[in-house]
């Protein structure tokens, strides 16, 4: 069983620029999409989850494990 519906579906990955790539996930509604950045000393992500109850966003491992 998937957390989210969007893992059932299509995926797709894009590099953004040198420095960033992005992971997407689509199922109907349900879109999941994790964007990182490698940069040296400073990485970071956004994951943006999308189905039936809305969109949220994630920024940081906290906000995540709280999902």
């Amino acid at each position: 069983m998937h957390k989210h519906a969007a893992f059932a579906g299509e995926f797709a990955w894009s590099v953004v620029d040198g420095q960033t790539m992005k992971l997407e996930w689509l199922n109907g509604d349900a879109k999941l999409s994790l964007q990182f950045k490698i940069t040296v000393d400073v990485p970071s992500f956004v994951i943006e989850a999308t189905d039936a109850s809305g969109a949220r966003t994630f920024n940081s491992v906290e906000e995540l494990a709280k999902y």
